[in-house]
């Protein structure tokens, strides 16, 4: 069964809600942390990576984002670098408020999600042969 999940810094949120999600992009801002990955269930369901550019001093550099909807017949993902903090808000609000990802920026790469996955599987299971 799908649930949400919120993971900041490899923290792991148990119980969470919107406010939590916003709190975790505003502390990335901030230099408080460095990532979030915001599994949501909403329409088919997909993620959100947010990923602080820089060594944790403000303002950031950057932003790395990737962002996965789960959509079918077939997962549509993409990623680039945002530097305007105020469009990052923009986007998860309205991912929380009405479930629409943002258009992706004109120099964002656009991924094939299903074979992105297999070959992250096949590079584990190698590595995991390898070692033994």
């Amino acid at each position: 069964e799908a649930e949400e999940k919120l993971c900041v810094d490899g923290e792991d949120f148990r119980y969470f809600g919107c406010q939590d999600v916003v709190g975790a992009l505003e502390n990335i801002i901030e230099g408080k942390s460095r990532w979030m990955l915001y599994d949501f269930t909403d329409g088919d369901g997909g993620y959100v990576n947010i990923h602080r550019c820089d060594n944790g001093t403000a303002p950031a550099a950057g932003y790395k984002v990737e962002y996965v909807r789960w959509s079918e017949p077939m997962a549509i993902g993409y990623r680039g670098v945002v530097t305007d903090a105020g469009l990052l808000r923009s986007w998860l609000w309205s991912l929380i408020d009405d479930e629409r990802l943002p258009d992706p920026l004109d120099d964002w790469e656009s991924f094939d999600v299903n074979d992105y996955f297999e070959r992250l599987v096949f590079r584990f299971l190698d590595e995991e042969k390898d070692e033994r």
